[in-house]
């Protein structure tokens, strides 16, 4: 009963977590389809082509792998709450899991090398510079203690005055 009760508290914190991260803007990784990113990194049309192009090619390769990831996890999830389990099956089902997570992480590094290749040095600076500007932003608007829609005082004002 325990293990169930972790197991669910578990899932209800990943849920919430993601819903968060979607919620706060915090999914950068379909930069291309936005137009003022595109701007600011100074896209050709054919360049912005040729990403589409890159991304529509991977969509199979990661439903899958999402499928298959999903169907371990629930068979895991099975596993440990059988008490005919053992550690050995467990740690199987676990290994097997996140072999097609690993392989999963090893195709978007792929995909995020193939579409960096149509950039141009210029434009992987100024991109990396934008996503390092967004992670910042990120960061300070979950330092900040107040809720949405209030401002957060700056800090180095807040840490000046002491």
């Amino acid at each position: 009963m325990k293990k169930l009760s972790v197991l669910t508290l578990m899932f209800v914190f990943l849920f919430a977590a993601g819903a968060y991260a979607r919620h706060h803007g915090y999914r950068m990784h379909n930069w291309w389809e936005n137009e003022e990113m595109t701007k600011s990194v100074g896209l050709s049309e054919e360049q912005l082509t040729e990403l589409k192009k890159i991304d529509e090619s991977y969509k199979e390769k990661f439903g899958k792998l999402d499928e298959d990831i999903k169907k371990l996890h629930m068979e895991l999830r099975a596993l440990m709450n059988d008490p005919k389990s053992g550690d050995k099956d467990l740690t199987a089902k676990h290994n097997e899991m996140m072999s097609k997570k690993h392989e999963k992480m090893t195709l978007q590094f792929e995909k995020k090398l193939k579409m960096r290749g149509v950039l141009k040095p210029d434009q992987i600076v100024k991109l990396g510079d934008i996503k390092q500007q967004k992670k910042m932003e990120r960061k300070q608007q979950m330092d900040c203690p107040y809720k949405e829609g209030k401002e957060c005082p700056n800090k180095e004002s807040k840490e000046g005055s002491s």
